[in-house]
C-alpha cells in the first residue's frame, strides 16, 4: 500500500505545471484588444479640405444625417455637396428647404414600418432606432472655422426639423 501512495505522490508532481508565462501572455493579449476595442459602428468618410477639431473627451456618435463645413465653408449633406456659406446669397433657404426634405422623407419612412408589419423584434427595434434619430443631426466643421459658422448651420438646422446635435471631433490619441 505504501508504494502505490508513493507512485500517486511522484505523478502528481510530474504533471504540475508553471503556467506563469501563459498568464503573462494572456494579459498582453487582454491589454492589446481592450486598447484596439471600438464599440462604435459608426464610420465617416470626410469630404475634401475637412480637417477635424480636437476633443478632451471621447463621445461616440450615432449613425445619422451627418452635416460637414469645409475650410472654403461648403456645406455638405451625407458627404453630398448642399450649398456654401459665403458665396452663396440664399444659402439659409437652400440647406433649409434640403434638410426639411431629408427630415420629411425620415418621417415617411418611418410611417411604411408603422404600416407594415412590427410584430417582430426586429420590426420595432428598426423603428424605435429611426424614431430616436429623427430630430437628431452630426455636425463636423473644419477646425479653423469661426463659432459663428457652427451657430449659423445649427440655427438651419434646428428651423429645419432637427433639435439633437452630436458633435464629431478628433480625438487628442489620433
Amino acid at each position: 500500500m505504501r508504494k502505490s501512495k508513493k507512485k500517486f505522490n511522484k505523478k502528481m508532481a510530474e504533471a504540475e505545471i508553471d503556467i506563469t508565462s501563459l498568464l503573462d501572455i494572456l494579459v498582453i493579449l487582454l491589454v492589446f484588444l481592450l486598447k484596439n476595442y471600438n464599440p462604435s459602428d459608426l464610420k465617416l468618410d470626410l469630404v475634401k479640405d475637412l480637417s477635424l477639431a480636437r476633443s478632451n473627451s471621447k463621445e461616440l456618435g450615432v449613425k445619422t444625417l451627418i452635416l460637414q463645413v469645409d475650410k472654403k465653408n461648403n456645406v455638405f449633406i451625407n458627404n453630398e455637396m448642399a450649398t456654401n456659406i459665403v458665396s452663396e446669397g440664399n444659402w439659409r433657404g437652400i440647406l433649409s428647404s434640403k434638410l426639411a426634405k431629408l427630415s420629411e422623407d425620415s418621417k415617411r419612412e418611418i410611417a411604411q414600418i408603422k404600416g407594415g408589419d412590427t410584430s417582430n423584434i426586429l420590426g420595432k427595434e428598426l423603428l424605435a432606432k429611426k424614431e430616436e434619430n429623427l430630430e437628431r443631426v452630426n455636425i463636423v466643421l473644419h477646425e479653423e472655422l469661426p463659432y459663428e459658422t457652427l451657430d449659423k448651420v445649427m440655427q438651419v438646422a434646428a428651423t429645419s426639423g432637427y433639435h439633437k446635435f452630436s458633435f464629431i471631433v478628433q480625438s487628442k490619441a489620433n
